[in-house]
């Protein structure tokens, strides 16, 4: 291996940071794949995590008020692209819009731009 070269660790499990104690710590959570460094955006009282892995296009979501994830496969929205690179916000605590990245690990670009609404129509 080159000295120049970066080593990545892949993994599954989640590191939660407490505010009250300014740390990180270990958490018994657990992702459904292991992901390289994928997106993680809060979306009202959930986390999202997403991309970063070229084995599902499934979002891991954390449901914050149960602190465990969401099971519930009809709730469970998925990716149209594998994406890696991406970048993500969430609108109005609602609405999470994934942008960009490309094609997991590929050289093809990608300018399509994927939304979730985790509020549901109003």
């Amino acid at each position: 291996q080159d000295a120049s070269e970066t080593v990545t660790t892949v993994v599954d499990h989640v590191d939660v940071y407490d505010s009250s104690t300014g740390r990180w710590g270990s958490s018994p959570l657990a992702l459904s794949v292991p992901r390289d460094y994928p997106l993680v955006q809060a979306v009202g009282s959930y986390i999202v995590f997403a991309a970063g892995t070229d084995k599902s296009k499934d979002l891991d979501i954390l449901d914050t008020r149960t602190g465990a994830f969401v099971k519930d496969l009809q709730h469970k929205p998925s990716l149209y692209l594998l994406r890696s690179d991406a970048a993500a916000t969430t609108v109005g605590g609602c609405l999470m819009v994934i942008a960009g990245g490309q094609v997991y690990q590929g050289a093809n670009a990608t300018a399509t731009v994927e939304m979730f609404d985790a509020c549901g129509s109003k």
